[in-house]
This record gives structure tokens, sequence and C-alpha cells, in this order.
């Protein structure tokens, strides 16, 4: 029997977990990776993720938030585009297992919509479940997409916190959960109630042998004024630029690389002068920067990016500032940097003072054994999903 693993990704920073999850896979399916149009996707990330799947779809972004009426135009175009190449591919399988990121948004709703009505189809798993809210409810959003959806017959999909959705169903057969793989599954997760987990361990970073010398990753943040500061703008400017100097010399036998947010368009901040840096010319995401220089990255640092998160989570020394920049009682930030589950990271960082700099470089912790690929099997190929992910 022909099977197809068909991965959905509308924000290009799942492609680096897609990948792993392919050498998971090894050959038991034809993996068709189906991409849309983002601020965040570059020709770069396209030439270096192409070829590392069977087949890849480009397609469109839908524009449906300013004009409705140009929004069906184009959904009518989309429409056409996807079922154009991804009809002949459906034709060769026998049956498809689809793995989606956050459904919320109507180009990846449109495609489940097709795909789960499909007789091939067997499963839909989400790799997408948001741990923080940035907001209230956006009504109006949620108005306009709950439009679309009625007319266009589309599935009123599960909520997306992240992005201020409100949805009703949750028709997910369950989620692929990536852990670190020095992260213990604790008996909170594991008995999570509420959908069934499937957890996916992420490779480690290879050991390095020596920490002298090697790439030092700062990640540049955007404007931080949604977060509340204890501190005033003068005194969390001078703390910054006291950290700035002091890590330059820390590291002064490293390669100091800056890698702004997208959004910064290649601008680090101000404080950066302070530091002998160097810009990070690869136009690449952050985790696929960091896969493409895994050997040499010695420690990553930042004031609140999520990005420490996924360094963390694969081995590398990873030091958030916003203990230090006074926004240490910020209820969100506290969420991915303090909360319990990154606190069972030993190796993400909170530092409180400039002494603590390059405090967790030489820490070496043996790793979870890994799943072997019989538990894939049984989550992915199991003709009953929901007894497979028990």
């Amino acid at each position: 029997m022909a099977e197809a693993t068909i991965f959905i990704a509308y924000h290009p920073q799942y492609l680096v977990d897609y990948i792993n999850l392919c050498k998971i896979d090894g050959g038991r399916s034809l993996h068709i990776l189906i991409i849309c149009k983002h601020n965040y996707l570059s020709d770069a990330i396209v030439d270096e993720y192409s070829g590392k799947f069977d087949h890849i779809i480009i397609l469109p972004d839908i524009d449906y938030d300013k004009n409705i009426f140009a929004g069906f135009l184009s959904f009518r175009k989309f429409k056409r585009e996807y079922s154009a190449a991804l009809e002949p591919l459906l034709r060769r399988v026998d049956s498809y297992r689809v793995i989606s990121c956050c459904s919320a948004w109507l180009p990846v709703n449109a495609l489940l919509t097709a795909l789960c009505r499909n007789p091939k189809f067997q499963s839909l798993f989400t790799v997408c479940e948001h741990i923080a809210s940035r907001g209230e409810i956006n009504y109006l959003r949620t108005l306009i997409t709950f439009i679309y959806a009625l007319i266009l017959g589309l599935r009123l999909t599960y909520s997306d916190r992240i992005h201020g959705y409100l949805y009703k169903t949750n028709s997910w057969n369950g989620a692929l959960r990536f852990i670190g793989p020095y992260e213990e599954i604790t008996d909170n997760a594991a008995n999570d109630k509420k959908i069934k987990i499937c957890y996916i361990r992420r490779p480690a970073r290879p050991k390095r042998q020596d920490v002298r010398t090697g790439m030092v990753v700062f990640y540049s943040d955007r404007n931080l004024d949604a977060y509340k500061s204890s501190l005033s703008q003068e005194d969390r400017r001078c703390r910054l630029e006291q950290f700035i100097s002091r890590l330059g010399e820390f590291y002064s036998s490293h390669t100091i690389v800056c890698k702004p947010h997208p959004l910064d368009k290649g601008m680090p901040i101000e404080e950066m002068r302070l530091a002998n840096f160097q810009p990070c010319e690869q136009p690449l995401l952050t985790q696929m920067h960091l896969q493409l220089n895994i050997e040499q990255v010695v420690a990553c640092y930042s004031i609140s990016s999520t990005s420490l998160l996924y360094s963390a989570s694969i081995g590398i020394p990873s030091y958030s500032l916003f203990k230090y920049l006074g926004y240490g009682e910020d209820a969100n930030l506290k969420i991915f940097f303090d909360s319990p589950k990154a606190q069972q990271n030993r190796y993400l960082y909170n530092l409180n003072a400039l002494e603590e700099i390059g405090r967790i470089d030489n820490m070496d912790i043996e790793p979870v054994k890994m799943a072997d690929a019989g538990d894939w099997d049984r989550v992915m190929y199991s003709h009953d999903v929901q007894y497979a992910l028990k």
C-alpha cells in the first residue's frame, strides 16, 4: 500500500522539526511539504529545505483581513493552485496522514478541510500547541474568519490563543509534542486528558570538545514595550550596555554573531556596537541557522527571544536576560523562561548578574534515551489512531 505523509507549514519555523520527522519516518511514506507564503519565508529557506522532502508545494497566502470581496478572489486562486499541485500526488497513494501547524490561519484551514474530506485521509496531527496568550481575543478577526469558514464550507477549527482567535471544535487525532533530549516527561504532561500526545525527542547537538573557541549567538529582540520592566528606560539601557560590553570581553576569543528578529530587517540593537560582533549573513530563521552551525555554537544569549527555548532544548547553553533587565515579574515572559517546565531544562539559564555570563557553558548532561522507531509506527500507521496514542 502506497502511503504519504503531508506536512503543512504556515510559519516556516516548523521545517526543522519536520525534517527530523522525515528522518524518523524513513522510507515508509512519500513526504510532501505544503508551505504557504509568509513574511518569514525567504528564497534561501526554500532553497535549503526543498530538496529534503520528496515533493514541495509553495502556495500563496490568502489576503482576507482588509477586503472580504478581494479575500474570496484570493481564496479561489489559492484553491486552484493547491488542487493543481496536490491532486496528481494524491492519485499516486492509497492513504495519507497530515501533520500540520496552527489551523487558525485561513490557508491552513482550507487545506485541512479539503484533505480531511478526501476518502484517502487517515489521521491529522498538530505540532502547534501554544503555551501563552499575547493578548485578548480578537473578536473582529474571529468574526471575519468565521464568516469565511461558513460561506466557503470550511471547518470550524480549535482555538489559537496566541493570535487572538476564538473557535469551537478540536478535530485533531493527536498532537506531536517536541521535547528536548534532556527533558523528562512529567506525569502531568503524560496524563494530559485534553488531547492525545505523541512525544518526539529532538536530536541532541554534538558535544563540543573545546568551548574556548567557537560561535556565540546573540538574538537581538524587537521592541520590548509590550512587557513590564521594574527599571526605568535609562537604567535598562545602561544595564544592557554593561552586559554587551562584558559579553564581548568574556568571549573575546570567540566569534560573536548577532541575529536580529526577522521583523527587524537585519538591524541589530544599538548596544551591539560595544562588542566585536559579526552580523548574521545567513537569511534563515534561528532554528535553521543553529542547525547549519550546530557544531560551532558554544552558547546563545537574548533578552527574551523564544529562540532560546529551541537552542536550550537541543543542549546549547542558552541565557535569557529578562530578569537582569527588570522583566522578572512579567507574566508572559515568566511562562516562557521561568515556568516549571522551563526550570526543568538545565540548559536554559536566567541570568541575574554580569558575573553569570558563561555560567553553564561547560555543563555536560546525559540525554534521555530516545524512543525507537516502533513508537512512530504505532502512532502514525495504526488503523486505530486513538488507541495508538493512549
